[in-house]
C-alpha cells in the first residue's frame, strides 16, 4: 500500500492511495485499487471543525468492478471525529450506500 497527500494552508487537501486487491469470485481481473480524494476542512472554534470531501475509487484493468465516487461530511470536536458517508452507485451496482464513521483519538500513558 502507498499513499501521497498534500494539505494546503487554506483548508483544502488532495491525495491518492493505492493497494493490491483480490475480489475472489466477484472480479478476478481487479488487482489494484486506486483512490483519489479531495477534501476541505473549516474551523468552527479552537477545538471544533467541519469537513467535506469526495473519494473516487478506481480499479485499473478490472472487467466488472466499477469505478464510483463516495462523498462525506463530518464534524471534529475535541478528540472525536464523526463522518457521514454516501455513495449513490456503489461499484456501479445501482445500489446506494450510507454509513457513519466515528473515531476517537487519545494519548496513551507514557511507556505504553
Amino acid at each position: 500500500q502507498a499513499s501521497v497527500d498534500y494539505a494546503f494552508s487554506n483548508g483544502f487537501a488532495v491525495g491518492a492511495w493505492a493497494s493490491n486487491v483480490d475480489f475472489e469470485g466477484v472480479d478476478d481481473s481487479a488487482d489494484i485499487e486506486l483512490d483519489l480524494y479531495v477534501s476541505y476542512t473549516g474551523e468552527i472554534s479552537e477545538t471544533s471543525s467541519w469537513t467535506a470531501g469526495v473519494v473516487y475509487y478506481l480499479y485499473p484493468g478490472a472487467d466488472a468492478t466499477g469505478e464510483y465516487p463516495e462523498f462525506y461530511v463530518g464534524l471534529n470536536t475535541g478528540p472525536f471525529a464523526f463522518k457521514q458517508w454516501f455513495a449513490d452507485d456503489l461499484y456501479e451496482s445501482g445500489e446506494s450506500a450510507l454509513y457513519t464513521e466515528i473515531n476517537a483519538t487519545f494519548e496513551l500513558p507514557q511507556n505504553f
